[in-house]
């Protein structure tokens, strides 16, 4: 379990040192580098604290994220605000709640599978409520980032056609409204804006940023599949998220600024930690 989590924490080293490099070069305050470094020790411990899990909580793991999480992203709906409604206000603080969420739920949802059909039901059911809520923020970019992976477990999945249908047509529903919806935000250079600032900084900085990435989402994907192979489709989450803030449409996640992205990164790790420890007995083929 250790040695799953320590590996799966590597894949991240290259995007967070990417990431301070950033935040050098466009010379940010004291405060975002306070920030930014708590919240890196938070996705190590989240990592290692979530990790282990009592397997008892763990087996039912999927239906108390996906509530949680649910109710986490719809609570920024319930105030008022001007704007996209997609923060946790934290006292001055402000908590990007999509991406602390989302790669755990779809990491359960790919390995719901192994529990049945009736697992498989609520799980792709419940990742089609994730991207309906994500739309109503609205949150374009995190409802493609979410509707990738999602089709792809519900393609997968082991249902009849209709349910299926029902799945994509909400996926499909919530990308048309959010596209509909969606509020464009000034982007922030050290947030949104990270691969513009590297390539304008120079050459080897933009190559050291655009390799982080790929280095990245490619050691993510090969290490989950290591665990299940299941789990790779996560990856997908991350590469939709890092093509569209290219457009300035969104913060890369862990190169730019912001806790969102890096707990949510130590919690979907929490969670690949309890399946590998939860299957230390099984056949090595599933390691």
């Amino acid at each position: 379990m250790h040695r799953t989590t320590t590996s799966l924490l590597l894949t991240a080293a290259p995007a967070v040192v990417a990431g301070l490099l950033v935040l050098a070069i466009c010379n940010v305050g004291r405060g975002v580098w306070l920030v930014q470094g708590v919240a890196i020790v938070m996705m190590i411990g989240l990592a290692f604290g979530l990790a282990r899990m009592p397997r008892a909580l763990a087996s039912s793991r999927f239906v108390i994220m996906a509530g949680l999480g649910l109710a986490l992203c719809a609570w920024p709906l319930v105030g008022v605000v001007d704007g996209p409604a997609r923060w946790l206000r934290l006292g001055g603080l402000s908590l990007y709640v999509a991406p602390v969420v989302a790669p755990a739920m779809l990491a359960a949802a790919a390995r719901a599978h192994r529990r049945g059909r009736r697992a498989e039901t609520v799980a792709i059911s419940m990742l089609a409520g994730l991207a309906l809520v994500l739309a109503a923020q609205p949150d374009l970019a995190q409802v493609l980032a979410v509707a990738v992976p999602a089709a792809v477990i519900a393609g997968r999945a082991r249902q009849g056609w209709l349910p299926r249908l029902f799945v994509f047509a909400a996926l499909a529903a919530a990308a048309g409204l959010a596209a509909w919806r969606d509020v464009p935000l000034a982007p922030v250079d050290h947030v949104e804006r990270v691969f513009r600032v590297a390539w304008a900084w120079g050459i080897p900085a933009g190559l050291g940023v655009a390799a982080a990435a790929l280095l990245f989402t490619f050691g993510l994907a090969a290490r989950l599949a290591r665990v299940d192979r299941s789990l790779a489709v996560v990856a997908a989450y991350y590469v939709v998220l890092f093509v569209l803030s290219l457009t300035d449409l969104t913060p890369a996640p862990l190169i730019g600024f912001g806790a969102g992205h890096l707990l949510g990164f130590g919690v979907l790790l929490g969670s690949v930690g309890t399946c590998a420890g939860a299957s230390d007995r099984a056949p090595r083929n599933i390691i």
